[in-house]
C-alpha cells in the first residue's frame, strides 16, 4: 500500500523572489529610461538652441534608445525592455566611446551603471556577461585612443555635462535607493517569516511535548514502528507489560522480540495493515512479563512531518474472556438446574393433575356408591320378600293347604317384585358403566373414534348423583351423530370441571339456577359451551381464574387446580382453547374449542 502526500502548488522562494526583482526592477527600469529620454531631449534642446545644428555622440541614441524601452514596458514585455535597456545602453556607449572623445567621453559614466544593472535585472551570469563586454569594449577602445584613431579630448558646454552628470548620478541614486528599500523590504519579510518560523517551531515542540506526555500517560500499552516493522517508541505500559524497556527495543523489529506466539498470525495481521494502512480490534495471543495473554490490536497508519509510520495499540482481554467463560460456564449450569428443576415441576404438575384426577374420580365414586344404594338396596330388599313368600309358598303346597287364589297372588307379585329387581339391576349397570367408560377415559387418556353425545351423557351420568341433593337445574343440547377423532377422557374431564365449579362457585348463595350445555360443529372445530346464570366473577376473579392454585375457596376443600389443569388439557392435549368471559351478576361463560380430529398430544 502506498500513501502519499499531494504537494501543494506553492511556488518556490527563489521563484518568488525572481519575480519581486524582475517587478521591482522593471519598475525603477521605466523611471530610469523616462530620466535617459528627459535627459537626452534637454541636451538636443539645448545644443539646436546654442549650436544651431544636432549634437554629435550618444545623445540621439539615448533618446531612441529609452522611448523603445519604455514602449516595451507599456506593451508588458518586460524581459524584452530588459534586454533593450542594458545592451543598448552598451551598444551606445561603446559608439559614443568611438566616435567622441574614446574613454574620456561622458557615456563612459553609465557603463558601471550598465553593469550593475544587469546582474540586478538579468541574473549574475549575464552580468559577469555585461562585465566582461565593457572590459573587452575599454580595452578596444583605449587601444584607439592610443593609436590616435579616436579623439582624444572632447569640449563640452557646462549645461551638457550638467544634465549628464546630474542624470548618471540620479540613476545611480535611484538603482542604490531601490536597491537599499529591496533589501529593506526582504530582510523584513525575513524577520516576519522568521517570526512566524520561530512560532510554528514553538507550537510544535509544544505540541510533541503534548503529544509524548499523552502518548505516555496513555493507560494503553501502545508502540509506534516505522514501515518495516522498527520499533520506534513505545510507552511506559507497554513496558510494564513486556517488562522490556524503550531503550532496548528501540529500532528492532518487533517480530524479533519473541513476543507473537503464533508466527502464522502475524504474518496474517501484517498482510492486513500493509494492504489497509490499519487494524480495527484483531484477535492475537502476545507472551507478556507474566505469561501469555490474549489482546484485541488496533493499529494506524500516521504521516506527520513528512515521516510514514504506524501507531499499535494493544486492548488487554484476558480478564474479560475469563469472565466470559465463567459466565457461560455459569450460564451452563443455571440452564441444567433450570432444566432439572423444570422437569422436577413437570412431574410435580403431573402429579397434581393426577392427584386431581384422582379426586375427581373420588368424587364420582362417592356419588356413584350412593347412588347404587338404592337400586342395589331396591333389589336386595324385593328378592329377600320374593324369597320369604316363595319359601311360604313351597311350605303350603308341601302341606296340601295351597290354594289357587294363594298360587295366583304369588305368581303375579313375583312377577311385579321380579320386573323390580331386573329395573334395579339394570340401573346399577347403567350407572357402573357410565363410570367405568368415564373412569377409563380419564385414567389413560387414550384417544378413539366417540360420539359427543355419548359421553356428555356418560360425564353427566356420573354427575347426576352428586347433583341430586343440590337445587340447580341441568340441560344440555349436543348434536346426534357429532363425531369426534380426539381424547374423551380430557375432554370428560374438562366438562366435569366446568360442571362442578358452576354449582361450587357460580351459585354461591343462591337456591336456584340452571347449568347449560351446548354444542355445535363450527368449521370442523367443536364449539363446546357450558354457561351458567349464576353470581359471575370479578374482573380480578377473571384474570387469574387459569392460575395454578388460585382458588376462591381456599381452606374450604379447593385445590385451585380444576381450571388451571382444564385449561392444559384444552391446549396441549385436545390441541385447542379454553375461554372464559364473565361479569359479576351475569353468569359464566365457558367456550372449549378444539378440532374435531386431535393433532396429537402436544
Amino acid at each position: 500500500m502506498t500513501h502519499s502526500a499531494i504537494a501543494s502548488p506553492t511556488p518556490s522562494i527563489d521563484a518568488r523572489v525572481d519575480r519581486v526583482v524582475l517587478e521591482s526592477g522593471v519598475r525603477v527600469l521605466g523611471w530610469v529610461a523616462g530620466l535617459f529620454a528627459s535627459g537626452a531631449l534637454v541636451v538636443l534642446i539645448a545644443h539646436w538652441w546654442q549650436f544651431g545644428v544636432l549634437p554629435k555622440g550618444a545623445t540621439i541614441p539615448y533618446l531612441v534608445l529609452s522611448i523603445c524601452v519604455m514602449a516595451a514596458i507599456r506593451r508588458g514585455q518586460q524581459r524584452l525592455a530588459i534586454g533593450l535597456f542594458v545592451w543598448g545602453m552598451w551598444v551606445v556607449a561603446t559608439i559614443a566611446a568611438v566616435t567622441v572623445a574614446g574613454l574620456n567621453s561622458p557615456a563612459m559614466l553609465g557603463v558601471p551603471l550598465v553593469s550593475m544593472a544587469t546582474g540586478w535585472l538579468v541574473g549574475r551570469r549575464q552580468g559577469w556577461w555585461m562585465a566582461a563586454a565593457c572590459m573587452l569594449m575599454f580595452a578596444v577602445v583605449g587601444w584607439l585612443q592610443a593609436q590616435g584613431i579616436v579623439p582624444n579630448t572632447v569640449v563640452r558646454p557646462p549645461l551638457f555635462m550638467f544634465v549628464i552628470l546630474s542624470t548618471f548620478v540620479v540613476v545611480g541614486a535611484l538603482l542604490g535607493g531601490d536597491s537599499m528599500d529591496k533589501f529593506r523590504s526582504e530582510y523584513r519579510h525575513s524577520l516576519v517569516l522568521a517570526d512566524i518560523l520561530n512560532k510554528r517551531v514553538m507550537e510544535l515542540a509544544i505540541s510533541e511535548r503534548r503529544f509524548a506526555t499523552l502518548f505516555q500517560a496513555t493507560p494503553l500499552p501502545t508502540a509506534t514502528t516505522d514501515s518495516a516493522g522498527h520499533i520506534l517508541t513505545v510507552n511506559a505500559a507497554w513496558e510494564t507489560l513486556m517488562g522490556l524497556s524503550g531503550v532496548e527495543v528501540s529500532g528492532r523489529r518487533i517480530v524479533d522480540l519473541s513476543v507473537w506466539v503464533d508466527s502464522e498470525r502475524f504474518t496474517a495481521l501484517n498482510d492486513i495493515i500493509r494492504r489497509d494502512g490499519r487494524l480495527d480490534g484483531a484477535a492475537a495471543t502476545l507472551n507478556t512479563a507474566t505469561g501469555p495473554r490474549e489482546f484485541l490490536i488496533f493499529s494506524e497508519f500516521v504521516q506527520a512531518d513528512g515521516e510514514d509510520f504506524y501507531v499499535h495499540i494493544l486492548l488487554d482481554q484476558t480478564d474479560r474472556l475469563a469472565a466470559e467463560a465463567t459466565q457461560r460456564e455459569l450460564s451452563e449450569r443455571l440452564e441444567q438446574r433450570v432444566a432439572e428443576r423444570t422437569a422436577q415441576l413437570q412431574h410435580a404438575q403431573d402429579e397434581l393433575i393426577n392427584n386431581e384426577k384422582l379426586t375427581s374420580l373420588g368424587s364420582m365414586v362417592a356419588g356413584i356408591s350412593h347412588e347404587l344404594n338404592t337400586p342395589i338396596g331396591n333389589a336386595l330388599t324385593v328378592a329377600s320378600t320374593l324369597q320369604d313368600r316363595a319359601h311360604s309358598t313351597y311350605q303350603a303346597m308341601l302341606d296340601g293347604q295351597l290354594k289357587r287364589s294363594v298360587l295366583e297372588q304369588y305368581l303375579k307379585q313375583s312377577c311385579d317384585m321380579a320386573d323390580l329387581i331386573q329395573r334395579s339391576n339394570a340401573r346399577a349397570a347403567e350407572l357402573i358403566t357410565s363410570f367405568k367408560q368415564v373412569a377409563i377415559d380419564q385414567t389413560s387418556e387414550q384417544r378413539r373414534d366417540f360420539l359427543l353425545a355419548q359421553v356428555v351423557e356418560d360425564v353427566l351420568a356420573t354427575l347426576a348423583p352428586a347433583l341430586k341433593s343440590q337445587p340447580y337445574h341441568m340441560t344440555h343440547s349436543v348434536p346426534h351423530g357429532l363425531r369426534c377423532d380426539s381424547y374423551p377422557g380430557p375432554l370428560g374431564q374438562i366438562l366435569t370441571t366446568l360442571v362442578q365449579n358452576a354449582v361450587q362457585h357460580g351459585f354461591e348463595g343462591r337456591s336456584h339456577g340452571v347449568i347449560t350445555i351446548e354444542a355445535e360443529n363450527r368449521d370442523d372445530n367443536l364449539m363446546l359451551i357450558v354457561a351458567d346464570n349464576g353470581i359471575g366473577m370479578t374482573p380480578a376473579t377473571l384474570a387469574h381464574v387459569f392460575d395454578p392454585f388460585f382458588t376462591t375457596k381456599l381452606g374450604q376443600g379447593g385445590s385451585g387446580l380444576g381450571l388451571s389443569v382444564s385449561h392444559r388439557l384444552a391446549t396441549r392435549v385436545l390441541g385447542g382453547s379454553l375461554t372464559v368471559s364473565s361479569q359479576p351478576g351475569a353468569g359464566t361463560r365457558f367456550i372449549l374449542q378444539i378440532p374435531l380430529r386431535a393433532p396429537g398430544k402436544l
